[in-house]
């Protein structure tokens, strides 16, 4: 996986410079990037919103989850981090990329120079440095060598879903528009404005 990872990182670097305003500074901000553009990594996006949480599960813009349930996952990362042994002196502290050592641990890089290492996977926050990230109050867990499913950490007390049945969704979407909970307020970019233009006309 991480050699992969490597790989991913050095073909989008490659191509990737021409089309960017300012180039990232560090190698958590490339793969943060990635991520932000589709690419698999092994970063998984959460959510500090219930609101923002629950338009994911239900928005069928996606059209391969329409006519099927959907899933709100709820996180406790404190007590994720607790299962993985990562502990602070103050109790809800969460580890921070570029700025607590033992994230270094889960850098492409490291993983590549050092074969042996196990680790489980982990929740971090990020600095919120682009509309979207900030609008959609993001949030991240991290896996490390090996792909362990969050909910089959420790004693799975961490995390829990809320089943969404299908024919819900369209109801529950539209209270989140009367609470002014739109895509345009998830995914604040023009795509979202001309998608919000034609919401009203349809």
């Amino acid at each position: 996986m991480a050699e992969a990872e490597n790989l991913l990182i050095k073909r989008f670097k490659q191509n990737a410079i021409p089309h960017l305003s300012s180039k990232p500074n560090t190698e958590w901000e490339w793969l943060f990037l990635m991520q932000h553009h589709r690419l698999k990594t092994r970063l998984l996006d959460w959510t500090e919103s219930p609101l923002v949480g629950l338009f994911f599960a239900v928005d069928d813009t996606d059209t391969s989850s329409k006519g099927k349930d959907a899933a709100l996952w709820c996180i406790d990362p404190v007590a994720l981090n607790h299962h993985s042994e990562i502990f602070f002196e103050h109790g809800l502290e969460i580890p921070a990329f570029d700025q607590d050592d033992i994230l270094n641990n889960y850098l492409p890089t490291t993983l590549v120079k050092e074969k042996t290492s196990h680790m489980k996977p982990i929740a971090a926050i990020a600095p919120r440095n682009s509309p979207r990230i900030a609008a959609q109050l993001g949030t991240f867990t991290i896996s490390h060598r090996d792909f362990i499913p969050i909910e089959d950490v420790g004693d799975k007390s961490h995390v829990w879903r809320i089943i969404i049945p299908s024919d819900a969704k369209p109801k529950i979407l539209k209270e989140l528009e009367h609470l002014r909970h739109t895509r345009l307020t998830v995914f604040p970019e023009l795509d979202s404005v001309a998608h919000e233009a034609q919401r009203i006309l349809s």
